[in-house]
């Protein structure tokens, strides 16, 4: 079985659901007998470097992109051939049989031109994740044209829900896309529910929220919801756990201003075990995004027994598909959300009930398992 080259923009070890994808398909193509490889896009190196990183084999490599000056292209195209020379190398010594680029950029498009030019054989997949083709989708000009040609030059465009999809072919229309929902490592929510810890990781009660400090996660709403019912449940608090960001501060400034900081805390980016950690002593989670794609937050709180409460956007009513399973709320609504959140903390039976369901049914339908086996039909 051919080898897998997995590409980042950014550093594998960053906190954020984009690399839990990658490290959860990497771990699944090792458990099928095939070497998975990861090859992360550093200006750093003009040549391959090799190192070892979470135990999967990576290189990093500067990858030009193309730019929009007149001399940014020129030393693009100059630049290629070296660059492709660069990655032809690395897939013939690995043996790698497919490429599989998550979170794309204008960088990518070396990989179509390899592709292309018949210097690879084997497929090329881009793994859309939802800001990364909302954000080509306002761009303009020569960009937007670049974009078009990457989606159309891959073998195969990965989206991680139907919703996404449907954004996708605002840009590309063309034939090649295909859903793979995101999946759940169970054997690590067992493996933490299993753990004999008798202390919560905060000392009281508390509401969990996790979503990188960004303004599409809605953390603005969230407060204002949980301010207004705060006082009613004075021994719930509240915890967001997110990447850092470009609200981070702003969302302080807000628990300052609606006198919370006593009872909100914000946790940066912490390992992903320490994430499930939280959700496992959670009263509830909740997710107030105003945007998303397929979020692994919620199928990791279904995952570990917890009750959900979210906002009805994207991709999350094709996890949360009635009531039976979850909550859903309009977006950038706060008083509906607030409402929502207090009705759960006063009925126990019915949080245990939707977190029963909601973990019967991502345990049947989102295994790692099954979505390395669809990018497996997509790499033959």
């Amino acid at each position: 079985m051919a080898n897998w080259l997995f590409v980042l923009p950014w550093e594998i070890h960053f906190a954020g659901g984009v690399n839990n994808v990658v490290r959860a398909l990497a771990k699944q193509a090792k458990m099928s007998s095939s070497e998975p490889h990861l090859l992360i896009q550093s200006w750093e190196y003009k040549k391959p470097a090799c190192f070892e990183e979470e135990e999967i084999p990576s290189i990093r490599l500067r990858i030009r992109e193309p730019g929009t000056g007149l001399a940014d292209i020129v030393k693009y195209f100059l630049t290629l051939p070296k660059t492709i020379c660069a990655l032809r190398h690395i897939v013939r010594i690995h043996d790698i049989g497919a490429i599989n680029i998550h979170y794309p950029t204008t960088a990518s498009l070396a990989f179509i031109f390899m592709r292309r030019l018949g210097l690879f054989n084997g497929k090329v997949i881009i793994s859309l994740h939802g800001t990364d083709i909302r954000s080509a989708l306002r761009l303009t000009g020569l960009m937007r044209i670049i974009w078009k040609l990457l989606l159309h030059g891959a073998d195969h465009v990965v989206v991680v829900s139907e919703s996404l999809r449907q954004t996708t072919m605002q840009l590309h229309s063309g034939n090649n896309i295909s859903v793979v929902n995101n999946g759940v490592d169970f054997l690590l929510a067992e493996q933490i529910n299993s753990q004999s810890i008798e202390q919560s990781p905060n000392q009281r009660l508390y509401i969990l929220s996790v979503g990188s400090f960004e303004p599409v996660k809605g953390h603005d709403i969230l407060l204002r919801a949980f301010s207004g019912i705060a006082a009613n449940y004075p021994n719930m608090d509240l915890i967001i756990i997110g990447r850092s960001g470009s609200s981070k501060a702003e969302t302080e400034t807000l628990i300052v201003a609606l006198g919370l900081q006593q009872r909100v805390i914000l946790l940066c980016d912490i390992e992903h075990a320490k994430v499930l950690h939280y959700m496992q002593y959670a009263t509830l989670f909740v997710l107030p995004s105003r945007n998303e794609s397929f979020p692994l937050c919620i199928l990791e709180a279904g995952a570990m027994g917890v009750p959900v409460v979210a906002t009805d956007v994207g991709g999350v009513g094709e996890i949360i598909l009635n009531e039976t399973l979850g909550i859903l709320v309009c977006p950038e609504d706060s008083q509906a959300l607030g409402d929502a959140l207090a009705a759960l903390l006063k009925d126990e039976n019915r949080r245990i009930l939707l977190a029963t369901n909601l973990q019967a049914y991502v345990k049947s339908m989102f295994s790692w398992e099954d979505a390395y086996g669809r990018y497996l039909e997509l790499s033959l």
